[in-house]
């Protein structure tokens, strides 16, 4: 989606963790074409060390979207 006030998803998804892995989270197969990369290979880029998983957010997400 784009238009002037907003572009999703962000065009630096790429460089943004609290973007990429709640996404990755949600639809683990996305492709991102502008990017030429899959979400799953943007998560996994960030370093697991200095991330923590909120199951029970990603959960209340999933129940939202349905």
């Amino acid at each position: 989606m784009e238009n002037s006030d907003i572009v999703i998803p962000d065009p630096e998804i790429a460089s943004r963790a609290f973007l990429a892995i709640p996404l990755f989270e949600l639809d683990s197969s996305l492709l991102l074409p502008k990017l030429g990369k899959s979400i799953r290979e943007i998560a996994k880029s960030f370093s697991s060390a200095t991330l923590r998983q909120d199951v029970s957010c990603t959960e209340k997400i999933r129940k939202l979207l349905k």
